[in-house]
């Protein structure tokens, strides 16, 4: 994944913290240091996406490869966001993301909820 910059404040990728800064750009790559871990990191495509623009674009799409293309990421990541998304906002209904057809039957079951018209956004 190439390196990036991004507008909004990075949180460190170590512990999620937020008391971030950024620390020089060394062979013209932004590096930032973390306040709280003290450990030093680099700002990357990924760190940039905004897991709930993505979830609500997967959600109108329901094609992980549409939404991988609109974000400038992989399919991968976007179906690791998507099922982070679902296990914070649904924790008493988790999803086995180790089941490799999860993503596959979430799908399948939406797509049966917008036919009955039943789907709310999470």
């Amino acid at each position: 994944m190439g390196d990036a910059e991004c507008s909004e404040k990075q949180k460190c990728p170590g512990c999620g913290g937020a008391k971030t800064k950024r620390d020089g750009k060394p062979n013209g790559v932004q590096r930032y240091y973390c306040k709280e871990c003290r450990k030093h990191f680099r700002a990357t495509r990924e760190s940039c996406l905004d897991a709930e623009e993505i979830y609500d674009s997967w959600l109108d799409s329901l094609n992980s490869k549409k939404v991988a293309e609109e974000f400038n990421t992989t399919e991968y990541r976007i179906k690791q966001e998507v099922g982070k998304h679902i296990k914070k906002r649904f924790p008493e209904n988790p999803v086995d993301t180790n089941d490799p057809k999860w993503y596959t039957r979430l799908k399948e079951r939406l797509r049966e909820d917008l036919l009955r018209q039943d789907v709310k956004r999470f």
